[in-house]
């Protein structure tokens, strides 16, 4: 054997192991060292981990998440653009839900503007344009998402290869009323509050993620395609925080406003 098909096998291994510890982290509630993703050594082979997760947990997928939508994210995770990540259908619910939360994964919830697509979009050479994205919309959508970390110490300290290989940090995602007719708002000045326990914790707008929300819808569909990956009719695809992301713990009770998109709530169990 050659040392090229020793490096690949051997890569192959870690990939394989370090997805069925995340995977198991994931379902059992508990979190890995942080030592365990030492070996990733660029993005690629952050999000073969993802796709192996995905392969171990024979769950069909509900959308997309993307995550770093903000400058000082990225500059603080060394990127230079926003990741993406599957988020599976047992981790997709409707508005309102009740959730398990683990407190070893130092949950915390955002706010964001998600799109319901229409029709799919294949994977093809030439970039598609924002128009051409649009028409494949067929509603927005306001929404929670629980993030956090299956490695020890939370998301403060991850790094990039670490988060992406940790489905970019996605716990659970909540959706709330599809608007349908969605073209005239201007999501960029649109306003939305996060409530926990009843008590206003942050305010924002969609101009809080790079470019908005359809500029970030604009990345995703282009960088999943780059990356070979249909997107489907039915699926969601969220486009970042739009609020600072707040710590939570079992018993809260969070509400998302979204002015007239709708009001998402989540109650948090342990």
């Amino acid at each position: 054997m050659s040392k090229l098909e020793s490096f690949s096998n051997n890569r192959e291994t870690q990939i394989d192991t370090l997805s069925r510890l995340l995977w198991n982290a994931r379902i059992y509630g508990h979190s890995i060292p942080y030592s365990e993703g030492s070996w990733l050594q660029n993005i690629n082979e952050s999000y073969m981990v993802q796709s192996k997760i995905e392969q171990l947990s024979n769950i069909p997928r509900a959308g997309w998440k993307v995550g770093a939508t903000n400058k000082d994210i990225q500059v603080m995770l060394q990127i230079d653009e926003p990741a993406s990540a599957p988020i599976l259908q047992s981790y997709s619910f409707e508005n309102p839900a009740d959730l398990i939360i683990f407190p070893e994964h130092n949950p915390l919830v955002e706010s964001e503007f998600s799109f319901r697509m229409k029709h799919d979009l294949l994977p093809r050479k030439q970039s598609y344009h924002l128009d051409e994205i649009i028409d494949a919309v067929d509603a927005v959508c306001p929404a929670l998402e629980l993030v956090g970390s299956r490695f020890a110490g939370g998301l403060s300290h991850v790094g990039a290869l670490r988060l992406i290989s940790d489905m970019v940090g996605n716990i659970a995602f909540v959706a709330g009323t599809p608007t349908t007719e969605w073209t005239h708002l201007n999501l960029n000045n649109h306003r939305v509050s996060l409530y926990k326990n009843g008590v206003l914790m942050t305010s924002g707008q969609g101009s809080n993620v790079i470019g908005g929300p359809l500029s970030v819808l604009e990345w995703t569909v282009n960088h999943l395609s780059k990356m070979n990956t249909p997107i489907i009719n039915g699926e969601i695809i969220t486009t970042g925080t739009c609020t600072k992301p707040i710590p939570v713990e079992a018993g809260d009770i969070i509400e998302s406003d979204f002015g007239n998109l709708g009001i998402i709530e989540l109650k948090l169990l342990g």
